[in-house]
């Protein structure tokens, strides 16, 4: 579709068409598929324009029917439109179209994805967004966006290794202390998002064989976890198993074998999408049992449910007793 870079001191009026689309393909009887729309970025002072205007980053026309037995093919995506503008109060707004939607296809082909279309008045501090396929709706893929609901945020600012008031998190072997400060290797560094900023700001158990529990205070439903392994090569294994009142069921059915050499912030994620009131994760090495981080994520049964305010908890921290 190309690209378009416009950019106007005073004002732009757009009473016709300013367009950046991709080539149709309907006739051409080569088989391939539509291109995507290009890009129109239109930077101005006031911005106006009558119903008669359209800005249009469209995808291409892919072909229509089978021709010389190829079959009919997809259409492109649509392209991208961005805006900044700073329209005074005493001009008219644009008041013509944006369209950025796929091409045409024909009935056994899959459309393009929408384009984006991004206004931003730059006065106002004031953005838009708008995604519109204009009713080109895939055929057969499945192309919706899993919802992994909110993560539980199970930080504190204690270095105590802890149980907890609302949210109890415990741990069945000691950090280990070696001959190090006593703010290293600490349970609660599993919860705190560092992602290894500091080798020792993750958890090493002094055993071979370690469980971190986390009680809830409520029931709730499970989406999914995420374990983090250490990245300096350790060769620890884990296994999850969560708990609900009926009693335990398995969210892995056998230990997992965590490579040896991982990236930092890689991590293994394990659906769950059920309620539980806990989860204990069982570790086991033959050396000192090590993870990085553990993520816990709630909610979201339904697609909707993203559009809910976050779940705010409080949680305190105490010694566990002997610690």
């Amino acid at each position: 579709g190309g690209i378009l870079d416009i950019e106007v001191v005073d004002t732009l009026k757009v009473d016709g068409y300013i367009w950046a689309n991709s080539r149709d393909l309907v006739g051409d009887r080569s088989g391939g598929s539509g291109g995507s729309g290009g890009s129109i970025l239109i930077r101005t002072g006031n911005f106006t324009g009558s119903h008669t205007g359209a800005i249009r980053a469209l995808g291409g026309t892919g072909q229509i029917e089978n021709v010389d037995g190829k079959g009919a093919s997809g259409s492109g995506s649509g392209g991208r439109i961005a805006i900044y503008h700073s329209t005074s109060r005493l001009i008219s707004p644009y008041r013509g179209t944006y369209d950025t939607e796929g091409g045409t296809v024909g009935s056994v082909a899959e459309a393009g994805a929408a384009g984006t279309v991004f206004l931003h008045h730059v006065g106002l501090d004031h953005t838009t967004l708008r995604i519109d396929n204009k009713d080109r709706f895939p055929k057969v893929e499945d192309t919706a966006i899993t919802n992994s609901g909110r993560r539980l945020d199970l930080s504190a600012a204690s270095v105590a290794t802890m149980s907890r008031d609302g949210f109890n998190v415990s741990a069945s072997a000691k950090y280990t202390y070696l001959d190090l400060p006593s703010n290293f290797y600490l349970v609660q560094y599993l919860f705190d998002q560092s992602l290894e900023k500091s080798a020792t700001q993750s958890y090493m158990s002094a055993a071979t064989v370690a469980s971190i529990e986390v009680q809830l205070n409520q029931t709730l439903f499970i989406n999914n976890v995420r374990v983090f392994p250490i990245s300096n090569g350790s060769s620890t294994s884990f296994k999850v198993t969560g708990y609900d009142t009926a009693g335990e069921f398995e969210i892995t059915s056998e230990y997992v074998k965590l490579p040896s050499q991982t990236v930092q912030g890689s991590f293994i994620e394990l659906p769950v999408m059920r309620d539980a009131i806990k989860i204990e994760f069982s570790l086991q090495s033959p050396t000192y049992a090590t993870l990085s981080q553990l993520e816990i994520f709630v909610g979201g049964e339904n697609v909707f449910d993203r559009y809910l305010k976050d779940l705010v908890l409080t949680i305190n921290f105490k010694p566990i007793e002997g610690d």
